[in-house]
């Protein structure tokens, strides 16, 4: 029988001091449940996820506004989010996605498009995903 639990990702983007909108940023991905971090993150062979919410925390979590796309297997845009400063978890009427079913063995990366220059100092922007897991292993 396999088990069912929720993980979630965190996924940063460092933003370079006066970047001009338009900046193309790659995400760096941690899983804060194991703490690993890298560029991209792979759907274990013996799972099957399911992103079921993108958001982040609060508005102090978004320094430069900007749209995050989602690709797997480094092809396939998946997800282009609404501008990340409308994600905020605390509004109700924030928007949500359609869940995002990542088979076994599926890599997934992430990208900021920024929306506004950065100002004078370094910036990083986070988006979070809850990520419903399917583990067959046991």
């Amino acid at each position: 029988m396999p088990k069912t639990y929720v993980r979630t990702l965190q996924v940063s983007f460092n933003i370079a001091a006066s970047a001009p909108a338009g900046s193309i940023i790659g995400g760096t991905i941690t899983d804060l449940q194991n703490g690993t971090s890298g560029a991209y993150i792979q759907v274990p062979t013996t799972q099957s996820w399911t992103i079921v919410d993108i958001y982040d925390r609060g508005s102090g979590d978004v320094p430069v506004d900007g749209v995050v796309t989602l690709t797997t297997n480094s092809l396939t845009n998946v997800l282009t989010t609404d501008p990340i400063s409308s994600l905020n978890i605390s509004n109700p009427s924030r928007p949500h996605y359609q869940p995002l079913e990542l088979r076994p063995g599926t890599t997934l990366t992430a990208k900021l498009l920024t929306l506004v220059a950065n100002g004078t100092s370094a910036a990083t922007d986070n988006i979070f995903l809850k990520i419903q897991v399917v583990d067959y292993s046991s």
